[in-house]
């Protein structure tokens, strides 16, 4: 059972990371704008807070959007509209949302720029940006166009507005679209011919803050986040607003955060990291002789992983004594100037053997002295010995039961008869 169980977990973590790495691969773009500063009704508390938590939100979700745009005018929105459907062609996901005032007539919705002034109901075409404009500057997204209205409040200009054409209607709230879109979620603040609740003063309205909630939950599908958005809403007005949403999705979830954040694997290969400064140091005197330099190493790097080696050596080097030059030995060369007593030519005796020949001063081989290179190379080979030898017993002490003094002996004794190949062995555990 475990190991039918392993598999399926690994396949939903596989599953689980290539959806975040999916959507941050994503190109997503957005628009935001928030009008407050009507020149000829009064001013809204929210849209620029709203405005800019939205755009904050779509930042951290990936989108490509500097800021916030604010209090816009007709020729400033119809620009920045038009920069937008240019960076929505070949997106996967285009999001709009925007903040302001709007007006429904004759079930055709218009978004209010700052300066509109609607003195009568034909200037809107002139003052104004339809709805189905914002759609249009949508269309080149592949996978999700999202359009929010937060622009269902109750608006000044209507009461205002000189209706000029008798069939044309003015209504409160704004009017579902007309033509149903693929791939297209418009969520308004509230249901058509309603109208939304701005909010208390340097807050956010009540479907803004419903929707920062809850679209920031990493890995919610939109649809099932508007849904909560709803509901949130409609509790925090006690019934008195209800969003809505109209269009047509696909199958697939779409979340505007991913479960996990992480980061795009690199294909370049990562730089050689620098070793560190007691490896470095370890690597030129490891050999040496020089207790001197091993005090300094261990002293310097108390936690370095070769602190034992270099103990070890210390020790080792400490302990080999201290090589005293052999005495020459004293060779008597008798006086051949005087003949023997007991013979009266060379001091041989008749029918006796000859004597041995008298050695020259230069017949005699002096014991030779070892060099100082001599010395050290014997050193060192002891030491090497015995660092090998104690760092294997620190490391498997119970498969290596010698005595670290025994293990000095013998590395000395061994080294010194030229047995270089048992102590290599011993230095082994052999």
């Amino acid at each position: 059972m475990f190991g039918k169980l392993v598999p399926l977990l690994a396949g939903c973590f596989v599953g689980a990371a290539t959806f975040a790495v999916t959507a941050l691969a994503e190109k997503r773009v957005a628009l935001v704008i928030g009008n407050s500063a009507y020149a000829k009704t009064g001013k809204l508390a929210n849209p620029p807070n709203d405005a800019r938590a939205i755009a904050d939100l779509l930042q951290r979700a990936g989108f490509d959007i500097s800021e916030a745009r604010l209090d816009l005018g007709l020729a400033a929105f119809k620009r920045e509209l038009s920069d937008f459907e240019v960076n929505s062609k070949g997106a996967d996901i285009a999001a709009f949302y925007f903040s302001g005032h709007g007006v429904q007539i004759n079930n055709q919705d218009y978004l209010l720029p700052v300066d509109a002034e609607l003195a009568r109901d034909v200037d809107v075409q002139d003052e104004a940006v339809t709805l189905d404009r914002v759609l249009r500057a949508t269309e080149g997204a592949r996978r999700l166009r999202l359009v929010i209205i937060d622009a269902c409040r109750d608006n000044p200009f209507v009461a205002r507005m000189k209706n000029v054409v008798a069939t044309r209607a003015l209504t409160r709230g704004l009017a579902p679209p007309a033509v149903e879109l693929a791939d297209t979620l418009i969520a308004f603040a509230a249901r058509d011919g309603t109208q939304a609740i701005d909010g208390a003063p340097g807050a956010n309205s009540p479907f803004a803050a419903a929707i920062l909630r809850r679209l920031a939950e990493p890995g919610l599908d939109v649809q099932v986040a508007f849904r909560q958005v709803r509901d949130d809403v409609r509790s925090a007005t006690n019934g008195k607003q209800g969003p809505y949403t109209y269009g047509s999705l696909g199958g697939g979830a779409i979340a505007l955060l991913p479960l996990s954040q992480p980061t795009a694997p690199s294909l370049a290969p990562s730089p050689p990291s620098e070793p560190r400064p007691d490896e470095t140091a370890w690597g030129i005197i490891k050999d040496t002789t020089d207790t001197a330099q091993l005090r300094r190493f261990i002293q310097k790097f108390p936690q370095s992983p070769h602190q034992r080696e270099a103990e070890a050596a210390l020790a080792a080097i400490e302990a080999v004594p201290a090589h005293k030059p052999e005495q020459r030995p004293s060779v008597t060369v008798p006086n051949l100037s005087q003949p023997s007593i007991e013979h009266p030519h060379n001091g041989h005796k008749p029918n006796s053997p000859p004597p041995p020949k008298t050695a020259s001063r230069r017949d005699i081989a002096p014991t030779q002295r070892p060099t100082e290179g001599e010395n050290g190379k014997i050193t060192r080979e002891i030491a090497c010995c015995v660092r090998r030898a104690l760092y294997f017993h620190a490391k498997n002490p119970n498969d290596f039961n010698m005595p670290k003094g025994e293990i000095l002996r013998i590395c000395q004794t061994q080294i010194k008869a030229g047995a270089g190949g048992m102590c290599i062995a011993l230095s082994r555990g052999q």
